[in-house]
């Protein structure tokens, strides 16, 4: 069982698997232990960190993306830039950020996508452009 909240695991469906209980006094599932996982409140906006190209097209896969997002507990003005990598190991342990994820991406409408320009804005200047 984890510490810090009420999950419990069989062993080999950890990533990576154990072959043995931890004996370690404490012991924090994958979900507690990732610190993103615990913290993100929602995903504000998002900027490609590289324009996407003419062959892959806009919102291609392959584009990169930089996600603003706020975290639990914190005022607006402690919005941080996250890397999409960042934000994918965060979302394999916690279905929630997942969600929020998979939410963000598939509701263009409602989802603010910043131009590539826009990359060398600062974290206090996008806040007013996201809302």
């Amino acid at each position: 069982c984890c510490e810090r909240c009420p999950l419990s695991f069989h062993l080999h469906c950890l990533d990576p698997p154990l072959k043995e209980v931890p004996k370690s006094k404490r012991w924090y599932c994958p979900n507690c232990s990732n610190p993103l996982a615990n913290s993100l409140d929602k995903i504000i906006a998002a900027r490609p960190l590289t324009a996407p190209s003419d062959a892959a097209g806009a919102g291609s896969r392959s584009t990169k993306y930089e996600f603003y997002v706020k975290h639990k507990d914190r005022p607006y003005r402690d919005c941080t830039w996250v890397s999409d990598a960042t934000l994918e190991a965060a979302a394999k342990v916690s279905q929630g950020i997942r969600a929020k994820l998979n939410n963000f991406r598939n509701k263009p409408g409602q989802a603010v996508y910043l131009e590539a320009s826009s990359v060398s804005v600062s974290a206090s200047t996008a806040a007013i452009h996201c809302g």
